[in-house]
């Protein structure tokens, strides 16, 4: 009786270690299978890339996964109202608890031939939370230094809650400043598995995007959202950064595949038109009120399809 037992027992327990072999073997062929439909897709790709002369420079992205962040705009301590107070050679004023305005004493000059890595230690010597701000380029359009706040160690693309404009005069020296920034990110939800950035490439390719003789000079990863909040808390994306030709930025969802340009002459624009409304709150004791609305109107009056970096 115990030997019936014991060998329907060795039955079960062989039956049990065949049905997972089988699916360890099942999940070992499946992604056999999408490895090879993924390398013979980017063959696919590479040969239509090569056909019309299309040079990838740079696609390399060391991040796989990743998950949406949510963020909310950030209000500015008493302790750091206190730190600004103290910023030296300038004077400061707070707007509505989440702008910064700042005008220096004297302009300050930008070096000859000042390399970004110059440009971007010179500004953060003048600001608070410099460690938070990435120094993005220099849109000569509206003749200012564009500065975006990072996440995680990644840049928050084109946001006018996480941002820093420095606003230089016609001698190209820094005059005036405006900073806001978002608060502490939170993750929502799972990680998830990020498009490789050779698809991400092959998305901008089949969107009629890229064009015969085009170099991909710079991939990229940070985030993005599509629709800023009005109550301040937004939901980013990972999002992968494309620059052809070291001129066109495009950004693709790393998630869900959107695409869209960029155009940081606008965005300057709708920041400028945006903090123009704000500073006109400022109490008319402000000497400078005057002088920073005179150079913000300028810098809106100027045309041009993007700005330089």
């Amino acid at each position: 009786m115990q030997w019936n037992q014991i060998k329907t027992l060795f039955i079960l327990c062989f039956l049990i270690l065949d049905v997972y072999l089988l699916m360890q073997f099942m999940e070992k062929q499946e992604r056999a299978d999408v490895d090879v439909l993924s390398i013979q897709e980017e063959t696919s790709l590479e040969s239509k890339l090569e056909q019309e002369d299309i040079t990838i420079s740079d696609h390399e992205v060391e991040i796989e996964e990743d998950s949406y962040i949510s963020v909310l705009r950030r209000e500015y301590s008493d302790k750091e109202l206190s730190q600004l107070a103290d910023l030296d050679k300038q004077d400061v004023e707070v707007i509505d608890k989440n702008l910064i305005v700042s005008k220096f004493e004297e302009p300050i000059a930008i070096p000859e031939k000042a390399q970004p890595a110059d440009i971007s230690k010179l500004v953060k010597s003048h600001i608070i939370h410099s460690e938070e701000f990435t120094y993005w380029g220099w849109n000569k359009d509206r003749n200012a230094l564009l500065f975006l706040q990072e996440k995680k160690d990644k840049p928050i693309y084109f946001n006018e809650n996480g941002m820093l404009l420095v606003y230089l005069n016609k001698d190209n020296e820094m005059e005036y400043y405006t900073q806001t920034m978002l608060g502490e990110a939170e993750e929502q939800g799972d990680l998830r598995t990020l498009t490789k950035p050779m698809k991400a490439i092959e998305i901008l390719y089949n969107a009629n995007e890229l064009y015969a003789e085009d170099n991909i000079t710079n991939t990229e990863i940070g985030y993005h959202t599509r629709i800023p909040l009005a109550n301040g808390k937004q939901v980013f994306a990972p999002t992968y950064k494309i620059t052809v030709n070291g001129e066109r930025n495009y950004f693709i969802n790393a998630i869900e595949g959107h695409i869209f340009a960029s155009n940081d002459t606008e965005f300057i624009g709708d920041a400028i038109q945006s903090t123009l409304s704000k500073i006109k709150k400022l109490d008319d004791e402000v000497e400078w009120k005057d002088s920073i609305l005179q150079l913000l109107n300028q810098k809106l009056q100027v045309e041009g399809s993007r700005g330089e970096e």
